[in-house]
């Protein structure tokens, strides 16, 4: 699937979890700057920076970097490919990484 359908996509289902009652806000940043997470989400207080893929994506250099600092803070992190990726970040126990994302993060 491409980001931007994928993009598509998380907007529509966050709309969903939100009007369905669940404490979240969010937006875009469209990479600007670069590096920074595809979109931004506050879930029950907590920071979280989500970084779309499309299954073949592989991070870059700068995004590596802004993970790191970002969960240096306290923050949670993570790559998302697809509805089930948000599902666990949001819900579950992924967010700094994931097994996928945590070999990012050993580096």
């Amino acid at each position: 699937m491409q980001e931007s359908r994928l993009l598509r996509r998380i907007i529509h289902h966050l709309q969903k979890l939100r009007l369905a009652g669940e404490p979240l806000f969010w937006f875009k940043t469209h990479g600007n700057p670069p590096g920074i997470p595809d979109i931004i989400i506050c879930h029950k207080g907590k920071f979280i920076g989500i970084e779309l893929k499309a299954p073949s994506g592989k991070l870059r250099r700068d995004q590596e970097c802004i993970s790191r600092r970002i969960i240096g803070a306290g923050g949670k992190w993570s790559v998302v490919k697809t509805i089930k990726d948000l599902e666990e970040v949001l819900f579950g126990d992924r967010g700094n990484g994931g097994e996928e994302n945590s070999r990012v993060l050993d580096k």
